[in-house]
């Protein structure tokens, strides 16, 4: 079956945790919330994306947008966490994640 990448959306989030929470390298920071906590705390701007086949996630990748001036303008998973980056399940998954996010990477 093939895998879609997409940007997760409202209707995500339920799944987006049950997916976090199943997996084994999963962590508190790969959680959905994270999000809501980088856009109105911190005003940069959250990339989360998702992998599915028919319809089940099988990969996500928090990602926040960050322009200032002590880090620049730059594109990171997780800031101001200890853990993150894509976690999957398979290595298609995770493949395609790092491939969207090298695509939305500030030029």
């Amino acid at each position: 079956m093939t895998i879609n990448c997409r940007p997760a959306e409202a209707r995500d989030e339920r799944a987006w945790d049950e997916f976090v929470l199943a997996h084994p390298q999963g962590t508190f920071f790969h959680r959905i919330a994270w999000r809501h906590v980088i856009r109105e705390a911190f005003r940069h701007t959250p990339h989360y994306l998702l992998t599915e086949r028919d319809g089940a996630i099988t990969g996500v990748l928090p990602l926040v947008h960050m322009k200032t001036r002590l880090f620049g303008n730059s594109l990171v998973s997780s800031p101001f966490c200890v853990y993150g980056g894509p976690i999957g399940a398979d290595a298609e998954s995770v493949t395609m994640l790092g491939e969207a996010a090298a695509a939305l990477m500030p030029r």
